[in-house]
């Protein structure tokens, strides 16, 4: 049985957790669940989404949602964001041996998993793909975004420094999607995860951001969406 510790507020002084620890999460402010909607899946909330968004992608994999949301939503500015360092297996394979995703995957490896993707979307002219680690790039990026989704390493010392970096470059009213919002994957790694912390930890220090939607997974893999309001961000600094 996993022992449950106290949420940690201080991400850039986080220390991991032992094995058999469970960080637990702060509460959303009533508030800022006021509008939050429920999606069927991740696919249908980005049909909610103002059309020609400018968009950043943090962690692109195969580029299976960056495909859809491209094809859907038309967007201004397309740049993805990866280490681009992976096989072309996804992660259902990669433990499982059983893809799970839906998806089709082309024939990549570390050494042209960007090529891959620059050739995938080869056909848009305003696509830019950028390798390296979230942490370090972020901050480097002077872009402004309608709509960021992150989809990339879930430890709770990655997603946090990356989604406070992201907020500061999300445009009034534009939004920030995070993918694998749960405490524990027990379906494809028998893993900790921490993006619910790091959500709550976000929302809890800046709370002119709201909850705008969640969208459901069939394996409980959910996304939840947050939106950026007109004051200043803080904490996290």
């Amino acid at each position: 049985m996993s022992k449950i510790i106290k949420p940690r507020m201080d991400w850039e002084n986080y220390h991991p957790l032992a094995d058999n620890e469970i960080e637990d999460s702060y509460t959303i402010d009533e508030n800022q669940l006021e509008n939050a909607k429920i999606f069927s899946d991740r696919y249908k909330y980005i049909d909610s989404l103002p059309k020609k968004s400018k968009y950043l992608e943090i962690g692109v994999a195969w580029g299976g949602y960056s495909e859809i949301f491209v094809e859907k939503n038309n967007p201004s500015l397309i740049h993805l964001l990866d280490t681009y360092n992976q096989y072309h297996t996804c992660w259902g394979q990669r433990y499982n041996g059983v893809c799970s995703c839906n998806q089709p995957h082309g024939n990549y490896t570390p050494e042209n998993h960007q090529s891959y993707i620059d050739d995938l979307f080869s056909k848009y002219s305003n696509v830019l793909t950028i390798k390296g680690d979230s942490r370090q790039v972020l901050p480097s990026l002077t872009y402004k975004y309608d709509y960021i989704y992150i989809d990339s390493n879930n430890d709770r010392e990655v997603v946090t420094p990356t989604l406070f970096m992201a907020s500061r470059l999300v445009e009034d009213g534009g939004v920030i999607g995070l993918n694998d919002y749960l405490i524990w994957d027990g379906v494809i790694e028998e893993s900790r995860y921490g993006v619910v912390q790091a959500v709550h930890e976000f929302l809890s220090k800046n709370q002119s951001w709201h909850v705008d939607a969640i969208a459901l997974h069939p394996q409980g893999f959910y996304d939840i969406y947050i939106k950026k309001g007109i004051m200043n961000v803080q904490g996290g600094d």
